[in-house]
């Protein structure tokens, strides 16, 4: 397919970034994409430091290149409002129109014709996509599809980013006012792209948005943001969830600044929801305010509890939505029939015990885990952390089978009583081989500049060695760091993959070798501890 993208900003907004990224996707499936920006601009200069096909935006060139677009490209786009003028002067007729702004089409006579004229309008929100219903656009003109941002390393930054934009309507001096107000300093930006990475709050302050892809950005970062409560921002933002959504004054935006700097545990836990948002569901389009609950990602209906049962509903089902017959991905019932027949195997081999209680947990956790590495290159934090911190606690009451911080202890002339003991046992199991993951990556990236490991492994590993203890846990490194190098490099070789590039999930192979230790750990500890 052959594509003319058309966009006259001279600024590298929101907007722009989204033209790119765009059609670095479409060239990268195959299609031709030609871009006619206005020539010295930012969004010029990076599409020709891309390798895109830029020519010069002009009025005159546009009428001229627009009467032959419907011969020469098989669609035009316009990404932004005088694009979609000139297009619609320039008579194209295979016209896509993105829409980004939130306030109402005016329903003057050359508004009406204009909106006439394009074949299809892509909303950037749903907030968006009911402004263009308003005008009377047909709901089968118009598919809302949220921005795509890059999903970038957790941030570890500090201080409070903003927006630096002449636009009034963008509230830059409003969010520094209310910075100031709340007693702290804020930096503002014209390059979100670089400096989201060193921040550790982002204020985005606004009279009106379609969206907020500069949040988005922020969200994918891992950087907790409080946002202005209007547009399509709540779509992205949920309020207390993934992040803060406040009112317009000084005293609001103050307030939620205070809160976030000072409870920096309730900032890191909005930005981790935020992030998985960015991961899951916004690539698919979905908004974070609804369905809550469990739905068909084709048709978005909400599935019922008789539909969700494990396995059974899948084969009653014949491997189908109920609703809208797209076919359920075969991964389901994978999962569920695992996770049983490891249930199964625990119980088995232990009993109805609590230890067995306690394994069934932790599998449970690292099945889901393998499955989102795999599939998504993500480790949620509820998982990683939130399983960290249910080990330590059930270490209290079920003892975790090791005697590391035991022998520690010993040595150091202490003798705590058994709960004392294996809590220490999860404490250390969680910590060392954590901590050592943590600091590896470090090196690696300051050495290679680049990053090399995810801090989702290192969870991963504080949350195994929270419920196993250190043996166990260095086990589990070993092997996973063994079938992960083995099988990677078996896979790269064959599927023909940019060594130095390709992302390998290190957390599906660190999931199966957790699992295989939480089965039979003990016994390959004791064989080898008896060969010594």
């Amino acid at each position: 397919m052959r594509i003319l993208h058309l966009d006259s900003g001279t600024e590298m907004r929101g907007g722009q970034w989204q033209v790119l990224r765009l059609i670095d996707g479409l060239r990268a499936a195959g299609h031709e994409c030609a871009l006619l920006a206005r020539i010295g601009s930012p969004l010029s200069r990076e599409a020709q430091r891309r390798g895109i096909d830029v020519h010069a935006w002009a009025l005159r060139s546009l009428w001229k290149r627009g009467r032959a677009a419907d011969v020469t490209h098989d669609i035009t786009h316009a990404h932004d409002a005088r694009s979609h003028t000139a297009a619609a002067m320039a008579g194209i007729t295979r016209l896509v129109v993105s829409r980004r702004v939130a306030f109402p089409v005016q329903p003057n006579p050359i508004s009406k014709w204009k909106y006439r004229h394009a074949a299809y309008y892509i909303a950037v929100s749903q907030t968006v996509k009911q402004t263009l219903l308003d005008a009377g656009i047909a709901p089968s003109r118009i598919t809302a599809v949220y921005d795509g941002v890059p999903m970038q390393p957790p941030s570890h930054g500090s201080g409070i980013l903003v927006p630096d934009s002449p636009d009034p309507g963008k509230g830059t001096a409003l969010a520094l006012q209310a910075v100031k107000l709340a007693g702290f300093e804020a930096r503002a930006s014209r390059d979100l792209e670089h400096d989201i990475a060193h921040a550790g709050l982002f204020l985005y302050i606004t009279q009106s948005e379609g969206l907020g892809s500069a949040v988005l950005l922020a969200m994918a970062a891992g950087v907790p943001a409080i946002a202005s409560n209007v547009g399509g921002l709540p779509e992205i933002v949920e309020h207390e969830s993934t992040g803060l959504l406040t009112a317009n004054t000084p005293d609001a935006i103050a307030g939620a600044v205070r809160r976030l700097m000072h409870d920096r545990a309730l900032a890191q836990s909005l930005a981790a929801r935020a992030r998985n948002v960015c991961i899951y569901r916004l690539p698919r389009d979905l908004s974070v305010m609804s369905p809550p609950r469990s739905f068909c990602p084709a048709c978005e209906h909400q599935i019922a509890w008789y539909d969700n049962i494990p396995v059974v509903s899948y084969l009653l089902l014949r491997g189908r939505c109920r609703h809208c017959g797209a076919r359920i991905p075969l991964r389901y019932p994978i999962v569920e029939l695992l996770t049983g027949a490891l249930f199964f195997a625990i119980v088995s081999a232990l009993g109805p015990t609590a230890i067995a209680v306690k394994l069934c947990i932790l599998v449970a956790l690292l099945v889901g885990l393998t499955f989102s590495d795999l599939e998504e290159r993500i480790l949620p934090d509820e998982f990683t952390l939130g399983g960290t911190a249910l080990g330590i606690v059930l270490a209290w009451f079920i003892p975790v089978d090791d005697m590391i911080a035991q022998s520690l202890l010993l040595f150091a002339g202490s003798q705590p009583g058994p709960h004392w003991t294996s809590l220490a046992e999860s404490v250390l199991g969680a910590g060392l081989p954590a901590g050592s993951l943590w600091l590896g990556g470090l090196l690696f990236e300051k050495i290679r500049h680049k990053e090399g490991l995810g801090l989702g492994d290192v969870k991963m590993m504080a949350m195994v060695g929270a419920f196993l203890g250190l043996r166990a846990t260095l086990l589990t490194l070993i092997l996973g760091s063994v079938a992960g190098s083995v099988i990677g490099l078996i896979y790269i070789k064959v599927a023909k993959k940019d060594a130095a590039s390709y992302q390998l999930p290190f957390g599906t192979f660190l999931g199966f070798a957790g699992i295989f230790v939480a089965l039979a750990g003990g016994r390959v500890i004791r064989w080898y501890a008896g060969l010594l």
